[in-house]
Protein backbone atom coordinates (compact mmCIF):
# COMPACT_ATOMS: atom_id res chain seq x y z
CA UNK A 1 0.00 0.00 0.00
CA UNK A 2 2.64 2.07 -0.22
CA UNK A 3 2.78 2.93 3.93
CA UNK A 4 5.35 3.40 5.78
CA UNK A 5 5.17 0.50 8.85
CA UNK A 6 6.77 1.62 12.31
CA UNK A 7 9.65 -0.42 13.63
CA UNK A 8 7.84 0.76 17.47
CA UNK A 9 4.90 1.87 18.82
CA UNK A 10 4.96 5.21 21.18
CA UNK A 11 1.70 3.26 22.54
CA UNK A 12 -1.03 1.18 22.68
CA UNK A 13 -2.70 0.75 19.33
CA UNK A 14 -6.45 0.83 19.53
CA UNK A 15 -9.15 1.80 16.79
CA UNK A 16 -12.24 1.40 18.57
CA UNK A 17 -12.48 5.11 19.48
CA UNK A 18 -15.82 7.04 18.33
CA UNK A 19 -15.33 9.65 15.87
CA UNK A 20 -15.86 12.66 19.34
CA UNK A 21 -14.23 10.41 21.75
CA UNK A 22 -10.96 11.45 23.81
CA UNK A 23 -8.16 8.92 22.81
CA UNK A 24 -6.72 9.21 25.66
CA UNK A 25 -9.74 7.60 27.58
CA UNK A 26 -10.19 4.46 25.26
CA UNK A 27 -6.41 2.67 25.32
CA UNK A 28 -6.41 -0.17 27.57
CA UNK A 29 -5.20 -0.52 30.97
CA UNK A 30 -3.80 -3.07 32.99
CA UNK A 31 -5.37 -4.22 36.36
CA UNK A 32 -4.22 -6.26 39.30
CA UNK A 33 -6.60 -9.05 39.44
CA UNK A 34 -8.60 -9.07 42.76
CA UNK A 35 -7.96 -13.09 43.45
CA UNK A 36 -4.51 -14.75 41.74
CA UNK A 37 -6.19 -18.37 42.30
CA UNK A 38 -8.68 -19.92 43.69
CA UNK A 39 -8.89 -22.96 45.53
CA UNK A 40 -12.31 -23.48 44.74
CA UNK A 41 -12.66 -23.18 41.18
CA UNK A 42 -9.77 -25.46 40.55
CA UNK A 43 -10.22 -28.84 38.76
CA UNK A 44 -7.10 -30.09 40.42
CA UNK A 45 -9.26 -30.34 43.76
CA UNK A 46 -12.60 -32.21 42.28
CA UNK A 47 -13.55 -35.42 44.40
CA UNK A 48 -10.89 -38.01 43.50
CA UNK A 49 -12.53 -40.72 46.07
CA UNK A 50 -15.66 -41.35 43.87
CA UNK A 51 -17.04 -41.73 40.17
CA UNK A 52 -20.81 -40.96 41.07
CA UNK A 53 -22.06 -38.58 38.75
CA UNK A 54 -19.28 -39.05 36.07
CA UNK A 55 -19.85 -39.61 32.79
CA UNK A 56 -18.47 -42.50 30.58
CA UNK A 57 -18.42 -42.80 27.07
CA UNK A 58 -18.41 -46.61 26.23
CA UNK A 59 -17.01 -46.24 21.51
CA UNK A 60 -18.73 -49.16 20.12
CA UNK A 61 -19.63 -50.37 16.71
CA UNK A 62 -20.77 -53.67 15.24
CA UNK A 63 -18.59 -56.71 16.59
CA UNK A 64 -18.33 -55.27 19.83
CA UNK A 65 -17.23 -57.98 22.40
CA UNK A 66 -20.44 -57.94 24.30
CA UNK A 67 -18.77 -59.06 27.67
CA UNK A 68 -15.60 -56.77 27.25
CA UNK A 69 -18.36 -53.85 27.27
CA UNK A 70 -20.87 -55.14 29.78
CA UNK A 71 -18.57 -55.97 32.93
CA UNK A 72 -16.83 -52.46 31.90
CA UNK A 73 -20.55 -50.83 32.09
CA UNK A 74 -21.39 -53.01 35.22
CA UNK A 75 -18.43 -51.69 37.19
CA UNK A 76 -19.29 -48.27 36.42
CA UNK A 77 -22.74 -48.12 37.34
CA UNK A 78 -22.77 -50.14 40.43
CA UNK A 79 -19.63 -47.44 41.27
CA UNK A 80 -22.17 -44.43 40.87
CA UNK A 81 -20.74 -43.57 37.59
CA UNK A 82 -23.01 -43.14 34.39
CA UNK A 83 -21.78 -45.10 30.52
CA UNK A 84 -23.46 -43.89 27.03
CA UNK A 85 -22.55 -46.01 24.36
CA UNK A 86 -21.60 -44.57 21.27
CA UNK A 87 -21.38 -45.63 18.17
CA UNK A 88 -21.24 -44.76 14.40
CA UNK A 89 -24.20 -44.85 14.16
CA UNK A 90 -28.09 -45.11 16.03
CA UNK A 91 -30.00 -47.63 17.09
CA UNK A 92 -28.49 -51.03 17.84
CA UNK A 93 -24.85 -52.04 17.54
CA UNK A 94 -24.68 -55.97 16.68
CA UNK A 95 -21.71 -57.44 19.06
CA UNK A 96 -19.56 -59.88 17.95
CA UNK A 97 -21.92 -63.05 19.57
CA UNK A 98 -25.12 -61.31 17.81
CA UNK A 99 -26.79 -59.93 21.00
CA UNK A 100 -28.21 -56.19 19.54
CA UNK A 101 -27.08 -53.47 22.12
CA UNK A 102 -29.01 -50.26 22.64
CA UNK A 103 -26.80 -47.57 21.34
CA UNK A 104 -27.44 -44.24 23.20
CA UNK A 105 -25.69 -41.32 21.45
CA UNK A 106 -23.84 -41.51 18.00
CA UNK A 107 -20.46 -39.78 16.83
CA UNK A 108 -22.50 -37.22 14.83
CA UNK A 109 -24.57 -35.83 18.04
CA UNK A 110 -22.03 -35.98 20.93
CA UNK A 111 -18.40 -34.85 21.50
CA UNK A 112 -15.72 -36.19 24.02
CA UNK A 113 -15.95 -32.79 25.68
CA UNK A 114 -19.30 -33.97 27.30
CA UNK A 115 -17.71 -36.73 28.95
CA UNK A 116 -15.31 -37.85 31.66
CA UNK A 117 -13.90 -40.20 30.26
CA UNK A 118 -13.52 -42.87 27.42
CA UNK A 119 -13.46 -46.76 27.55
CA UNK A 120 -12.69 -48.81 24.44
CA UNK A 121 -13.82 -52.35 25.15
CA UNK A 122 -12.58 -55.55 23.14
CA UNK A 123 -13.72 -56.60 19.32
CA UNK A 124 -11.42 -56.49 16.61
CA UNK A 125 -14.37 -55.67 13.87
CA UNK A 126 -16.14 -53.16 16.28
CA UNK A 127 -11.94 -51.13 16.52
CA UNK A 128 -11.53 -51.48 13.00
CA UNK A 129 -14.98 -49.87 11.99
CA UNK A 130 -14.13 -47.24 15.10
CA UNK A 131 -10.48 -46.98 13.34
CA UNK A 132 -12.04 -45.75 10.24
CA UNK A 133 -14.51 -43.29 11.58
CA UNK A 134 -12.40 -39.31 12.12
CA UNK A 135 -15.09 -38.78 14.60
CA UNK A 136 -13.56 -41.65 16.99
CA UNK A 137 -10.28 -40.65 16.39
CA UNK A 138 -11.06 -37.70 17.32
CA UNK A 139 -12.89 -38.31 20.48
CA UNK A 140 -10.13 -40.17 21.36
CA UNK A 141 -7.48 -37.67 20.96
CA UNK A 142 -9.43 -35.03 22.71
CA UNK A 143 -9.91 -37.07 25.67
CA UNK A 144 -6.37 -37.45 25.56
CA UNK A 145 -5.63 -34.17 24.90
CA UNK A 146 -8.19 -32.77 27.94
CA UNK A 147 -6.29 -35.39 30.08
CA UNK A 148 -9.14 -37.56 30.98
CA UNK A 149 -8.94 -40.94 31.86
CA UNK A 150 -8.97 -43.36 28.60
CA UNK A 151 -9.37 -47.28 28.76
CA UNK A 152 -9.19 -50.37 26.47
CA UNK A 153 -9.37 -53.78 26.48
CA UNK A 154 -8.11 -56.27 24.09
CA UNK A 155 -7.94 -54.96 20.65
CA UNK A 156 -9.51 -51.73 21.69
CA UNK A 157 -5.85 -50.86 22.46
CA UNK A 158 -5.03 -50.20 18.36
CA UNK A 159 -7.48 -47.05 18.24
CA UNK A 160 -5.59 -45.82 21.28
CA UNK A 161 -2.35 -46.28 19.33
CA UNK A 162 -4.11 -44.96 16.41
CA UNK A 163 -3.66 -41.85 17.53
CA UNK A 164 -0.07 -42.20 18.67
CA UNK A 165 -0.16 -40.60 21.73
CA UNK A 166 2.59 -40.32 23.88
CA UNK A 167 3.01 -42.66 27.15
CA UNK A 168 0.07 -44.40 26.01
CA UNK A 169 1.20 -47.41 27.95
CA UNK A 170 1.74 -46.09 31.09
CA UNK A 171 -1.11 -46.86 33.33
CA UNK A 172 0.67 -43.72 35.82
CA UNK A 173 -0.59 -40.95 33.16
CA UNK A 174 -4.80 -42.26 33.12
CA UNK A 175 -4.39 -44.42 29.89
CA UNK A 176 -4.93 -48.26 30.65
CA UNK A 177 -4.79 -51.25 28.38
CA UNK A 178 -6.71 -54.08 29.31
CA UNK A 179 -7.25 -52.57 32.62
CA UNK A 180 -9.48 -54.08 36.00
CA UNK A 181 -12.78 -52.94 36.36
CA UNK A 182 -11.25 -51.03 39.77
CA UNK A 183 -8.14 -49.93 38.29
CA UNK A 184 -10.34 -48.12 35.44
CA UNK A 185 -12.56 -47.04 38.73
CA UNK A 186 -9.98 -45.64 40.37
CA UNK A 187 -8.45 -43.38 37.20
CA UNK A 188 -12.21 -42.26 36.61
CA UNK A 189 -12.14 -41.10 40.01
CA UNK A 190 -8.90 -39.16 40.00
CA UNK A 191 -10.96 -37.00 37.32
CA UNK A 192 -7.84 -35.67 35.44
CA UNK A 193 -4.19 -36.26 34.97
CA UNK A 194 -2.72 -33.24 34.75
CA UNK A 195 0.90 -34.05 33.71
CA UNK A 196 -0.17 -35.03 30.36
CA UNK A 197 -0.93 -31.52 29.78
CA UNK A 198 1.50 -30.21 27.09
CA UNK A 199 4.05 -27.11 28.21
CA UNK A 200 2.73 -23.57 27.12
Amino acid sequence: LGIEVPKKLDAALNQSIPADGDPDAFQPVTVKPALQSSAALSMANTVKNTIKTRNIAILAADGVDEVSLHTMQKAIEAAGGMCKIVAPHGGFVTASGGTRIKVDQTLLTTASVLFDAVYVPDGPKSVAALQHEIAAVQFVQETYKHCKPLGADGAGAALLNEVKMPGAKKSDSGVLINPTTSDFVDAVAQHRFWEREQPV
